[in-house]
């Protein structure tokens, strides 16, 4: 299938497998599946704003900033 009717795999009978292989991930639950992300992405953004981590040099939580938020230091000129 084409990359945007990827997603749609979901709602098919046989589900989503992951680089082809059903022992790998089967996602077939889109509440499986938003229950991960919620749990992942969670702990991940509630690890950055408790300011461990890469950004715990006394940046602003809000914005991580630096070399790998913008590696192309657009956020250095504000014109």
């Amino acid at each position: 299938p084409v990359w945007f009717k990827a997603g749609a795999q979901v709602f098919s009978e046989e589900g989503l497998n992951y680089l082809g292989q059903p022992s790998l991930i089967h996602a077939k639950s889109v509440l499986a599946i938003i229950a991960c992300q919620v749990i992942l992405m969670g702990s991940i953004e509630a690890y950055r704003a408790a300011g461990f981590g890469p950004a715990a040099e006394g940046t602003d939580l809000l914005y991580p900033g630096g070399d790998r938020f913008d590696p192309l230091g657009l956020a250095d000129d504000p014109d």
